[in-house]
Parts: structure tokens; C-alpha cells; sequence
């Protein structure tokens, strides 16, 4: 069964042009037989546009949403997956596990637990702060001027989207961060080319 679909991906302009199909998936697993996966709704990308650039073949459903593989795939993987991306000029690959193995442990390993909640399609972290330099900036303590953002370290104090480049910040927040970086930076200061 295919079916046309469009999707405009959150606020940073990316979309996404193709067909919406069902199918078996089958994966080799780590017990060396076959996993098979009926029924499967996926997408084939005729046409990409925004920040993916020209290397890019599409976007992997991975969030909590109905059609997410995640979901669909919540009885064979049990709702874990990993994933470690790595620069795009590096010569290692991107890796992405499913299942009972998606857990990460090793020396030198650093992970960061996903929080589900409201609305599920976002997967929330707790962002601690960020450092410049020497210089620690502590969310917590600027994004308590706003009270849109919660600070409960159960449900998360915001939301990741890999699909997307940009990064909203309260604005005391980010004030705060510009002020740090433009102390510390070396280099000529210039004006947005976009504007």
C-alpha cells in the first residue's frame, strides 16, 4: 500500500517528500536468527529539502510518536534503542542499537537517559548547564526567570529533536551564554549573513 505523504519538520524549515508504504522488515539479530518485523509503515524520501543537504537520504522516525519505529517496533526491541553519531568528517560510522544491547557502558562511555512525557513525540533530558572555557553556566538557576521551561528533574527541563538545527533557550539563558562566549572568544566579531 503506498500513499503520498509531505512533512515539514519543526521550525528550522526541513521537509521531507515521498511515499508512505507497509512492509516486512528483516534484520540478522544478535542470537544469529532472522527477526522479522509484518507490517512495518515507513516512508521512501523522493525529495528533501532544508537542512539535510545533498548527502542526506532522510530522516529515521525514532521518537515517541505512533509512526515511530520505536513504537512500532515496541514488542521486538522493548522501547530501547541507542544511537552515537559522530562527525561528519570522521572515519568511524554512526552506529544505532535496538533492544536489550542499546544499553552503554564502557570506559570513557557517556550517555544520556531520555525522559518520555507529554507530548509523546518529544523524548526531554535535564540540561545541567553549559561551559565556556572555564566558565560553568547553570540552567537551572537562569531558566528559573521563565516559567515555561520546568526544572522537575523527573519530567525533563527540555526537549531534543535530532531532525532539527536549531536550539531554543530561554532568553536570560542565552544572554547569559552570549555574554560568556564573546568574553572568551578570539576573533572578529561579524553580523549574521542572513539578515
Amino acid at each position: 500500500e503506498n500513499k503520498c505523504g509531505y512533512s515539514e519538520l519543526y521550525a528550522d524549515g526541513s521537509s521531507s517528500d515521498g511515499d508512505l508504504s507497509t512492509e516486512t522488515f528483516t534484520f540478522e539479530s544478535s542470537s544469529g536468527r532472522k527477526l522479522k518485523i509484518p507490517n512495518v509503515v515507513f516512508g521512501c524520501t523522493h525529495k528533501t529539502g532544508g537542512g539535510f543537504g545533498e548527502t542526506a537520504s532522510g530522516i529515521v522516525g525514532l521518537g515517541g510518536g505512533a509512526l515511530s519505529i520505536i513504537r512500532q517496533w515496541t514488542e521486538s526491541i522493548g522501547g530501547k534503542f541507542s544511537y552515537c553519531v559522530v562527525p561528519r568528517d570522521s572515519n568511524s560510522s554512526s552506529t544505532i542499537t535496538f533492544g536489550s544491547n542499546a544499553a552503554l557502558s564502557g570506559n570513557g562511555v557517556v550517555s544520556t537517559p531520555l525522559i518520555r512525557q507529554f507530548p509523546d513525540t518529544y523524548y526531554y533530558v535535564n540540561l545541567i548547564g553549559f561551559s565556556v572555557a572555564n566558565m560553568r553556566i547553570p540552567y537551572k538557576e537562569i531558566s528559573n526567570l521563565d516559567n515555561s521551561f520546568p526544572n522537575d528533574t523527573v519530567t525533563g527541563n527540555i526537549f531534543i529533536d535530532s531532525g532539527t538545527m536549531l536550539t531554543y533557550v530561554p532568553l536570560e539563558f542565552y544572554q547569559k551564554l552570549e555574554s560568556d562566549i564573546i568574553k572568551t572568544a578570539r576573533g572578529t566579531r561579524v553580523t549574521d549573513p542572513s539578515e
